[in-house]
């Protein structure tokens, strides 16, 4: 009766699955988890985690100790020394950051298994409730007009967070029909959520998102009930009072971001080759008289402006050994891991056309969590 009422309850079985993980597994939990949790939070973690993990000998040797960890070593070079040649000391402290955190992403997909895996994407799950109650009290203290940022720092980052967990959601639907309540709950949950922080273009990421989730699963039904349940989140939509407001000053928003653009086209002509580093746009507002903003509020043009040519041809090499792996994977015992991973890509794609939400510490590490996806294995030699 009690295994029953375990297999039939995500918490009491994620918390049984976590107890029978070994040390590096219960770190990869641990971060991924702390996404879901003030950004100071996730820093600390994030930082002893990798830690952590660098001094576990046979990890360290299986990540970083063969001839393919040469890839990692142009890009990292970039990220330093082109925002130092530029004196953009803020991009230097980005480009840092950005190698640690890749740093643990490598560590994390050498450790990651299949098991590993579904346990990490369950306890984000349940985690996801901190940031809406985070996100509610917000609403409750600064009132209906303030957009909820669930200590995430921006409410465009936490609308990018609640990308993640929907697809991780419908993703453990499809593979755990028997606990399907506990998704379908965290789903509207979810939902709620993206109403609070108000990001539109959250909706259309998900949008498409979930309706490539579905298509590569080879759920037909689920498109439609995906469908039906977009008219009732627009029905919705018209009800709650601000929201509308936002949705007729999209002109006006528009406006703003194609003046950013045109900008960010103009400093990026200026430094084609190498780009000016990370947060180059902050860097050169003043000098170049930028309209300001923290970034170039569009994922191609910022990646354009902060790497240039060299640099963004090397990671499109990467994402392309990537897409390399998923491809041989989606057609193996794997193809839920790898359709999410793919899903989660393009939900950064079309959420990119007007913003940049992954260069953050907890979007981009919880980023890096789904596309482990791509590296899962049966076990790992170094488990208990």
């Amino acid at each position: 009766m009690k295994t029953g009422i375990t297999q039939n309850s995500v918490i009491l079985s994620c918390i049984q699955r976590i107890r029978t993980t070994n040390r590096t597994g219960l770190v990869v939990i641990l971060c991924a988890v702390s996404c879901f949790f003030h950004y100071i939070v996730t820093s600390i973690v994030l930082f002893a985690g990798l830690i952590f993990l660098l001094f576990s000998k046979h990890l360290f040797r299986d990540t970083f100790l063969h001839k393919r960890m040469i890839l990692f070593v142009p890009l990292s070079i970039l990220l330093i020394v082109v925002p130092w040649i530029h004196h953009n000391f803020k991009g230097i402290l980005a480009g840092v950051g950005i190698i640690l955190i890749g740093m643990l992403f490598l560590l994390c997909c050498k450790r990651m298994t299949l098991s590993l895996f579904d346990t990490t994407l369950d306890a984000c799950c349940i985690a996801s409730y901190v940031t809406l109650l985070y996100a509610i009290c917000e609403k409750i203290i600064f009132g209906w007009e303030f957009r909820s940022t669930a200590g995430i720092c921006n409410a465009n980052y936490y609308g990018t967070i609640l990308e993640f967990t929907i697809l991780i959601c419908l993703y453990r639907m499809m593979r755990m029909r028997h606990q399907r309540l506990f998704y379908g709950v965290t789903l509207i949950m979810c939902s709620i959520g993206v109403f609070l922080c108000d990001s539109q273009s959250t909706w259309m990421a998900i949008s498409v998102s979930v309706f490539l989730l579905f298509l590569l699963c080879k759920k037909k039904r689920a498109i439609l009930w995906g469908l039906g349940g977009c008219a009732i989140l627009i029905i919705i939509a018209l009800a709650i009072p601000g929201i509308m407001e936002r949705v007729l000053a999209f002109p006006h928003r528009y406006d703003v971001r194609s003046y950013i653009w045109h900008d960010a086209m103009y400093a990026f002509l200026k430094y084609p080759i190498f780009g000016f580093g990370t947060m180059g746009y902050s860097a050169l507002a003043n000098a170049l008289d930028l309209y300001p903003a923290t970034h170039a509020h569009n994922l191609y043009l910022d990646a354009l402006l902060c790497y240039g040519i060299v640099g963004v041809s090397l990671c499109l090499f990467y994402v392309a050994l990537y897409f390399k792996k998923v491809f041989i994977k989606i057609r193996t015992r794997y193809c839920y891991v790898c359709s999410l991973a793919v899903s989660a890509i393009v939900a950064i794609l079309v959420h990119g056309l007007t913003d940049h939400t992954v260069l953050w510490i907890q979007t981009g590490f919880l980023f890096g969590i789904i596309l482990c996806g791509a590296f899962v294995k049966r076990t790992y030699r170094g488990e208990k």
